[in-house]
């Protein structure tokens, strides 16, 4: 069995990557205004049957986020107005996110369009993609909601 050499390289660039990918994260390292582009934050689990995934979108309707899923790879994208009916106004400090966003998660493999539920509630998106083997095809997925 061949072993893999040290590459000081290779962990630099691993360590560069989750550094930038806390930056983003967290809003450091980028100057923020509204209606510019965000990621939502999300957690992507799984079991022996199922992929789950948990996103973050408070104060969205479930109207302004579309879900699509294609062989490995699951897209969520929409767009969050801010809610305020003072006009103008001058802001002096924003952390609420706004505007449009756009994530894209590859999944460990191809999955079933078919066999994706969705669910919105209080904020949180929940994702359930069962395992099974993938079709071909792209599926845009009908999100539920409690009603």
């Amino acid at each position: 069995m061949e072993e893999k050499s040290y590459d000081p390289f290779e962990e630099l660039q691993k360590e560069y990557k989750k550094f930038l990918d806390h930056l983003v994260s967290t809003g450091w390292g980028s100057t923020r205004f509204a209606d510019s582009p965000w990621m939502p934050m999300l957690n992507i689990c799984e079991n022996s049957t199922h992929y789950m995934l948990h996103v973050e979108l408070p104060g969205l309707d479930k109207e302004n986020i579309r879900l699509v899923v294609q062989g490995d790879m699951l897209t969520i994208q929409g767009k969050k107005e801010l809610k305020h009916s003072l006009q103008p106004r001058r802001c002096f400090h924003m952390e609420i996110h706004t505007g449009p966003f756009y994530r894209a998660i590859q999944l460990p493999a191809a999955v079933d369009a078919a066999q994706v539920e969705a669910k919105y509630e209080q904020g949180i998106l929940e994702v359930l993609i069962k395992k099974s083997p993938p079709t071909s095809g792209k599926k845009i997925i009908e999100i539920h909601t409690e009603e």
